[in-house]
């Protein structure tokens, strides 16, 4: 049930459960330890869903992973 919601600048712009990935949360995160160090608060974006375009300097972005309607993690950053 687990969902990956994405805003930039106050507009959502991905919505899609887990399940949907091509890539399994964990298979995407042991590729990228094979090769560089992931830290506390890292946000790992693997790609640009249809409809999102083009990240500038200034944006900025808020993820939330949800389970159901409960949000479990948010998070927000802005892109420099």
């Amino acid at each position: 049930t687990l969902q990956l919601e994405l805003y930039i600048n106050c507009v959502r712009v991905q919505c899609g459960g887990v399940a949907q990935m091509i890539f399994s949360p964990a298979q995407i995160l042991s590729d990228l330890q094979s090769y560089t160090t992931l830290l506390d608060n890292d946000v790992v974006m693997t790609g640009t869903p249809q409809g999102v375009g083009e990240v500038h300097r200034g944006d900025v972005f808020l993820g939330r992973l949800k389970s159901a309607e409960q949000t479990l993690i948010e998070v927000e950053w802005l892109a420099e």
